[in-house]
């Protein structure tokens, strides 16, 4: 199982959602405290003092992959309808047509983040 470490909350519809799928994919979310950290998932490079200090401990302490949250999700084939992006829920069904919107595609999974 790797262990995955958010610096802040990721900016997702659905955080249970988001769990469930990394968890299919023998994926956990850990806290700052975990024993092992695999992956850093970070929102941007420009953190204030206090966060990029707890980076740095972090990334001394483990041997780790920093990676943004935007290709840590691409990674496990987070692929949502534009469309439905800024909307405050993302729906389960299109309004218009009435079919299923899926917000994950199984076909683009690819988790070798060395890659990146």
């Amino acid at each position: 199982m790797k262990n995955v470490y958010f610096i802040k909350n990721p900016d997702f519809p659905n955080i249970t959602e988001l769990r469930a799928r990394l968890s299919k994919y023998d994926f956990q979310v850990v806290n700052a405290s975990a024993k092992k950290i695999d992956f850093m998932v970070v929102d941007n490079l420009k953190y204030s003092q206090l966060i990029q200090k707890r980076i740095s401990k972090l990334e001394s302490e483990h041997s780790l992959i920093k990676i943004t949250t935007k290709d840590f999700l691409k990674g496990f084939g987070f692929d949502p309808e534009e469309r439905f992006l800024r909307w405050q829920q993302y729906p389960n069904f299109n309004p218009w047509t009435g079919e299923k919107v899926k917000i994950w595609n199984d076909e683009i999974v690819d988790l070798n983040f060395l890659s990146i």
